[in-house]
């Protein structure tokens, strides 16, 4: 799936207000990351007729991955922001291990880490392991999502969940079951599939349009997660259901400011990853276990109660759910069958969504990594074939952001699209402070 305009690459920003020395960061990662196969292993292309393969490599070194920066002057949050947006734009070294990290320094009184993981090693839970993991006392960790497993080679630890469930996946349906024909499955997928898939092009918006490749990223301020839940409890809804009317709402200002008048019957189609394996099942094999699924959003309703209100007939775990198994069978049986018919598949997404969005509920607790906290965290999704539009919501250390990524083809200023979120949020929240 990846395309030079649209690297299928997570890209994420650790914070830490007392900095991370570079020698201890180095050693977290040698104890940590390298019990992980595929961060030692390195991709190689496939020959005639083979498929493409993972292998040792022979020249593995942390310190070839592991890259010590500091930020050009004034190093303010705009020279973080161009840094993190040009390294979106590089491809990661096929021939190494396809990760890499930057320890930046200049950033506040403390530094960052800049991690960028190509999503073939792992999708956003499995790398949620994987972060997690590094920290001092993972054991600690308070999450939303399910239990922590044990590192590799470590036994299972009382890793704290504020949530049971006896779902097994999280989504109150069964495990998908792939059918016995690799070639008919496909066929009979893609058909099921044309139901639930966006079946109409989304219309021309300042937010579309011919992708250039190259990025840019903005976030924005933090918001008390109580005070989001409060807003969702005031509408008998989800925080996601806020969160998604509050992206409606800052898709409608951007529009608005650039076209004037928004049609009332304004509607654009967002895909959102969703989790198909718990948090807690996840293994040192990583991987990805995730499927796509729709929402259309009301950008052309004022209202924000009303908003709130198609939205809650519009998402939700079985609907969600059952499009996203959908779609994992979809990925994985267009992996068995010839590249142009993956093409062809690839291509049913063409102008089809404006938008990919994330949603990922971080741990509750702040943590810390070779003795410096981890102040806060952001990341970026990667998207595919024509959207130029990524949007990012991660709740941790009770504090909620919102993280955006554009091609600089489609929206020109990406800080006035963080700032449309901004305004909406202040205006859902109503409280002072803000």
């Amino acid at each position: 799936m990846d395309d030079r305009r649209n690297l299928m690459v997570v890209t994420g920003v650790l914070f830490f207000d007392d900095p991370v020395p570079y020698d201890e960061l180095k050693e977290r990662f040698e104890d940590r990351l390298t019990r992980f196969d595929r961060f030692r292993q390195r991709l190689v292309e496939p020959r005639l007729g083979t498929r493409p393969r993972w292998e040792e490599d022979p020249q593995f070194d942390v310190e070839n991955h592991l890259t010590h920066v500091a930020l050009p002057e004034p190093q303010g949050p705009e020279e973080l922001q161009r840094f993190v947006a040009d390294k979106m734009d590089d491809r990661l070294d096929d021939s190494k291990p396809l990760w890499h990290c930057w320890l930046v320094e200049g950033v506040g009184e403390g530094n960052a880490l800049v991690v960028r993981i190509h999503h073939a090693l792992a999708d956003g839970f499995a790398l949620l392991y994987v972060l997690f993991g590094l920290s001092d006392n993972p054991e600690e960790i308070e999450l939303p999502i399910g239990e922590l497993p044990p590192l590799p080679g470590e036994e299972k630890g009382a890793v704290r969940s504020d949530r049971d469930t006896d779902d097994k996946t999280g989504l109150g349906i069964d495990p998908f079951s792939v059918g016995e024909s690799v070639v008919r499955g496909f066929t009979d997928v893609v058909e099921t599939r044309a139901r639930s898939l966006p079946l109409r092009k989304d219309p021309e918006t300042p937010l579309r349009g011919e992708l250039s490749g190259s990025k840019s990223v903005s976030w924005t301020e933090t918001y008390d997660l109580d005070d989001v839940k409060s807003a969702a409890d005031s509408y008998d809804a989800t925080v996601n259901d806020v969160l998604m009317a509050s992206m409606a709402g800052a898709f409608r200002r951007y529009i608005e400011e650039r076209e004037g008048e928004v049609p009332k019957d304004l509607e654009l189609t967002t895909a959102m990853p969703v989790n198909l394996k718990p948090l807690a099942e996840r293994d040192e094999q990583l991987g990805n276990y995730f499927g796509l699924g729709f929402i259309e959003l009301p950008v052309g309703v004022e209202n924000y109660a009303d908003r709130i209100r198609l939205l809650q007939k519009r998402t939700g775990v079985a609907k969600q759910g059952a499009e996203a198994y959908g779609m994992y069978a979809l990925f994985n049986l267009a992996g068995s069958v010839p590249r142009l018919v993956q093409d062809t598949a690839a291509k049913a997404f063409r102008e089809r969504i404006t938008a990919a969005v994330t949603n990922v509920p971080g741990p509750v607790n702040n943590f810390e990594i070779a003795g410096s906290e981890v102040t806060d965290i952001m990341f970026w999704a990667p998207t595919t074939e024509d959207i130029g539009v990524g949007i990012s919501l991660f709740s941790y250390g009770g504090e909620v952001r919102i993280g955006v990524a554009v091609d600089d083809n489609v929206v020109a200023d990406v800080d006035t699209l963080a700032d449309a979120f901004e305004s909406e949020m202040r205006e859902m929240l109503g409280r002072k402070g803000y």
